[in-house]
């Protein structure tokens, strides 16, 4: 939904939800460990030649859990 969609009587697209299959699991993460990590990304967005733009700690987190059950496979 672009920002101001709502005042012209737009509805919210809705994104695809989950499968029926996919197992949803709750992560608990430390506050200060997400901001820490938050502020390290807008730091490196900053300096010159900045991280990638389309990274975020969202998918820094993926890319973790996802790298870890690979290595638990191999295991």
């Amino acid at each position: 939904m672009a920002r101001f969609d709502y005042l012209e009587g737009k509805k919210r697209r809705r994104d695809a939800g989950p499968g029926a299959d996919e197992k949803l699991e709750a992560v608990y993460l430390r506050r200060e460990t997400v901001r820490a990590v938050w502020r390290q990304l807008r730091r490196d967005r900053a300096a010159p030649g900045g991280g990638r733009p389309e990274e975020s700690v969202s998918e820094l987190v993926e890319d973790l859990l996802v790298r870890w059950l690979r290595e638990r496979e191999r295991d």
